[in-house]
């Protein structure tokens, strides 16, 4: 029986292709022919738009919709009608068990299950998720399997990135220092990082809700709920600081952090946020805090104020004391064009070009400027001492500039109030009659305050009445001379005060509550008088008691503010001006009464006095002349031999073993000379140093052996030294020079007989010394001890001064231990003694001891030519001097070098800049107008390391106060053989270094 092929209509292609495929050679026959369970089986199966495949008969034969086509992959062309287990042979071992367990009747499910179909002829990772159920035939026999089937591969995949994303995250999360944690939009956290709970100790789902709280610090917890709480209503942004109590029981600080999540119609879902450690920088910001308010209770106890000015932002920052110098109230904000407007124009200019210069990059000198300001709102004039510095950048810009300010007003007040009273007292001195007394000081006070009137009143009728005699004016009030007031026509209660012995001040008499009633006003009014000083002055009374007898008065035409340095300046003059005038009265009186007495006495007086000062003018004269005196004599010597040589050297027909030995004579003579200027220079501690670093422990092994010479033989010298090596930076000639000053002394201190011990201690700190505070520093701290007759201890604080000894005639200048005492200061150290009468005295001589790291390697020795060449070398000669820089210059051509002089630092340096041939070395003076020989030797350090400077001079302040700063220095005069020899030392010493 044939049926109908309409359970194929549904089928699409797959359908068509069953119609049309050649069904002969399988157990089916046509499907014209096939069984009602595998017609609604396969109809069901084509409709379906999900994948699904049939296996059908006993080959388990396939069929399958369009839906499953591209999961045959390439077995689509040959997979119609195929045995199931021919077409998937590749996966049967996975999938075989499933069938057969769906053959017998046991429907499987599989999810996810990966399978490599292969689709494209090559593996592949795919996953599926699929239904393998048995199908029945006619008889109600399982006759196949029919499947429902799924890629899930995307899911898959999509899942476990998702999981590898989130398991990424939650180990970023849990390393991370932050504690990142959520809340719901009610405030109650609904997840946290796990880091919280090993912070806090906190159990697990604990910190939940409201449960962190429990973890807040109790004096912290309330604002912090109050802050979380109000953020959380308003929805702004959650920052709040406090602490939280660790597992370990302390507490440390933390930072919490938060912002809304919203809806696009801007309702809050939930809250992100953070906790993070902030404990280091809330410490770091209480120790901050603790130092500026320790600086500024110092800058406050100091009366100190403080500016700070950005020159590229062009903001300045003063203190509330700064602002108050200026006359700004503590509020106000200011600029540098404030600071200009408020400067007294006579001090612009200076206080301008000062800090002009320690901005400049070029400069960077130290602002240091005392100057004058009007207040700009109380207009009233201070003098304000300010100090400060640049700070630069890398690029050399000035940055920034800040220093301090003082308000210097008192003081200079003070200055300016002892200058008058110094000026009036010589002033008084000189008055003929006790009435010009009252006249100079009114006239000088009155010029000096810059007021309008000055004078005296005295009272009359029993102190009712007050007049005036005279007075001075500046002309911008009336004069009060002859003028006689009823004195309580002022203001009864001034009077009060008056006759209190009580020195009155008015700031303005028309609201002064003493001043300001209309009677008493009149009586100002018409004076013309705003503002006053009145001293009272006070007469003594027979029963013993004081009354009022007069007043010293000042007054001013505009209401002012009294300074106290006023007051108390009107009320010195005041009184000195009234006891000058009492003495004057009696001295006149006496000088009626004994006028001839006086006469003689004052005659005898002043010859006395002329003879006395003529004393004294002579024994200057005498201390001078000795000195010049005996520097002339040695001076004149030498220039004797000098002159009578050269004369000698001028004759043509002069032998050579002569004319060698007036050479011979002109240079020893010029040694000598070189020689009695550095003594001068020593005595006068003037001395240019040649610092060198040396182990003092070996120099002591070396001098001791010495100092036996020295000391005598019946005098031990005996050593304690350490094993441990202690290096300096001194002039060695001028450390062996202070011991054996100091061994000297000793030597006789123990007449001649006794032990004299040296001691080394390193790594020393300085003790202190002479009512200074010690250092900490370390020092090389070398002991003389001796056991003389010890030095009187009223004589310690004395000998170190010069030409102090107490030794007898011709047994000692007093110069030795001032030039140890010179020298230790020179040298950055300094010398302490102790002494027992008779029992004996140590010098310790403390000198810096540097690093070992700062000890300079040994230099290879550099070989010293017999004969000077220049062998074209160029030299940078700087010589201001004429004459000397005609004669170097000579010297260095006619030993082959290639001399270029200059006159002054500045157009060296710019010499050096543009020269296309480099110089190989410089020399240079170190006192010249404008930049110095030191200032050029560190510039060309700066700029031009590998250039040597060699540095002349006789003498120097700035190498006698410091050093030659680690450059060479040739002392002058030098012969021609030194400076060319020390030239090619130096160039030589130079090649060594910048060899590899």
């Amino acid at each position: 029986m044939t049926v109908s092929l309409a359970f194929l209509d549904a089928g699409g292609v797959t359908g068509a292709e069953i119609r049309t495929h050649d069904w002969s050679g399988t157990t089916f026959g046509p499907p014209e022919t096939w069984p009602a369970s595998l017609r609604n089986t396969l109809a069901l199966m084509l409709a379906c738009p999900r994948p699904m495949f049939l296996a059908w008969g006993p080959d388990l034969l396939c069929f399958y919709n369009d839906s499953y086509r591209p999961i045959l992959g390439y077995r689509l062309s040959h997979a119609l009608g195929r045995p199931f287990r021919e077409v998937w042979g590749s996966i049967w071992d996975d999938i075989g068990p499933l069938v057969e367990a769906t053959l017998a009747g046991e429907p499987r499910t599989l999810t996810d299950m990966k399978l490599d179909l292969a689709r494209a002829g090559r593996a592949e990772e795919s996953w599926w998720s699929f239904t393998y159920s048995p199908v029945y035939d006619d008889a109600g026999a399982i006759n196949g399997l029919l499947c429902v089937t799924a890629e899930t591969t995307d899911r898959v995949l999509g899942e476990a990135a998702l999981r590898e994303s989130e398991d990424h995250y939650r180990h970023a999360v849990e390393l991370n220092p932050q504690v990142p944690w959520t809340c719901d939009a009610a405030g109650n956290i609904t997840s946290y990082a796990t880091r919280w709970l090993t912070l806090t100790g906190q159990a697990p789902g604990e910190p939940l809700g409201d449960g962190w709280t429990r973890a807040v610090h109790p004096e912290d917890l309330p604002r912090t709920i109050a802050v979380f709480g109000a953020c959380i209503a308003s929805g702004d942004p959650v920052d709040v600081d406090y602490r939280i109590r660790l597992a370990s029981g302390e507490h440390r600080w933390m930072r919490a952090r938060a912002f809304p999540r919203r809806t696009e119609g801007g309702e809050i879902l939930c809250w992100y946020g953070v906790v993070e450690d902030i404990h280091d920088r809330k410490q770091a910001e209480t120790r901050l805090r603790r130092r500026e308010e320790q600086l500024r209770l110092a800058t406050e106890a100091a009366e100190i104020g403080t500016w700070d000015l950005d020159p590229v932002g062009g903001t300045l920052v003063w203190s509330d004391r700064t602002k108050a110098m200026f006359g700004f109230p503590s509020g106000a904000s200011v600029t540098l064009d404030d600071f200009y407007a408020t400067l007294h124009p006579e001090d612009l200019a200076a206080t301008r070009a000062a800090f002009a210069s320690a901005i400049d990059p070029a400069l960077r000198t130290t602002y240091d400027a005392e100057y004058r300001t009007i207040g700009r709102d109380d207009r009233l004039v201070r003098w304000v001492a300010a100090k400060g510095r640049g700070v630069f950048d890398e690029t050399g810009r000035c940055v920034r500039a800040l220093g301090t300010a003082i308000d210097i007003t008192a003081r200079k007040s003070a200055e300016g109030h002892l200058r008058f009273q110094i000026a009036l007292a010589d002033r008084l001195r000189t008055a003929a009659r006790p009435l010009d007394i009252k006249m100079m000081a009114s006239a000088s006070l009155g010029a000096h305050l810059g007021v309008g009137r000055v004078g005296y009143g005295h009272l009359q009728n029993e102190g009712e009445v007050i007049s005036v005699e005279r007075d001075w004016c500046d002309g911008r009030m009336p004069s009060l001379a002859g003028v006689v007031r009823v004195l309580d026509a002022f203001g009864p209660a001034l009077v009060v005060e008056l006759r209190q012995g009580q020195t009155l001040v008015v700031t303005d008499c028309r609201t002064d509550p003493r001043t300001a009633e209309p009677a008493f006003q009149a009586t100002w009014d018409s004076i013309g008088t705003r503002a006053l000083i009145v001293a009272p002055m006070m007469r003594s009374l027979e029963s013993g008691g004081l009354s009022l007898g007069g007043v010293f008065f000042v007054h001013s035409d505009a209401p002012r503010i009294w300074t106290d340095a006023e007051v108390g300046l009107t009320m010195e003059v005041a009184a000195r001006t009234w006891s000058a005038y009492a003495q004057a009265e009696a001295e006149a009186a006496l000088r009626e009464l004994n006028a001839t007495l006086e006469e003689r006495v004052a005659g005898r007086t002043a010859e006395l006095e002329q003879t006395h000062e003529a004393l004294r003018q002579a024994q200057k004269m005498e201390a001078v002349g000795q000195l010049t005196g005996g520097v002339a004599h040695d001076f004149n010597n030498l220039l004797t031999i000098i002159r009578s040589s050269v004369d000698f050297l001028r004759r043509p027909d002069l032998p050579e073993v002569r004319k060698s030995r007036y050479l011979d004579a002109v240079s020893e003579t010029v040694d000598r000379a070189a020689k009695l200027t550095g003594q001068l220079l020593a005595f006068a501690r003037r001395q240019a140093l040649k610092p060198e670093v040396f182990d003092v422990r070996a120099r002591l092994i070396v001098i001791a052996d010495l100092l036996e010479t020295v000391t005598g033989a019946c005098i031990q010298v005996v050593t304690a030294l350490p094993e441990e090596t202690c290096h300096i930076r001194a002039d060695l000639s001028q450390f062996e020079t202070a011991l054996i000053n100091m061994a000297v002394n000793a030597r006789d201190a123990m007449e001649e007989r006794g032990t004299l011990t040296i001691r080394l201690e390193c790594r020393a700190p300085m003790s202190p010394l002479r009512d200074q505070g010690g250092q900490a520093d370390r020092f090389a701290a070398i002991s003389l001890s001796d056991t003389g007759i010890g030095i009187p201890a009223d004589h310690l604080d004395r000998i170190f001064e010069p030409f102090f000894t107490t030794k007898g005639v011709g047994k000692g200048t007093g110069l030795g231990l001032s030039q140890v005492f010179g020298f230790a200061k020179q040298s950055g150290g300094d010398i302490a003694v102790i002494s027992t009468v008779g029992a004996g005295t140590t010098f310790t001589l403390y000198l810096p001891e540097i690093e070992p790291d700062q000890v300079p390697p040994t230099a290879a020795g550099v070989i010293e030519h017999p004969t000077v060449s220049g062998d074209g070398l160029r030299v940078l000669l700087v010589e201001d001097n004429l004459e000397v820089g005609r004669i170097a210059r000579q010297i260095l051509e006619d030993f082959g070098y290639l001399p270029t002089w200059h006159t002054d630092a500045e157009s060296a340096l710019a010499d050096v800049e543009r020269e296309t041939t480099p110089f190989d070395i410089v020399v240079s003076d170190v006192v010249m107008p404008g930049m110095g020989g030191v200032a050029l030797a560190q510039e060309l350090r700066r700029r031009r390391p590998d250039l040597p400077v060699l540095l002349a001079s006789g003498y120097s302040h700035i190498l006698a106060q410091e050093d030659a700063h680690g450059f060479e220095l040739l002392q002058k005069p030098y012969s021609a053989e030194q400076l060319g020899r020390t030239i090619n030392r130096i160039v030589a010493r130079q090649v060594a270094l910048s060899e590899p």
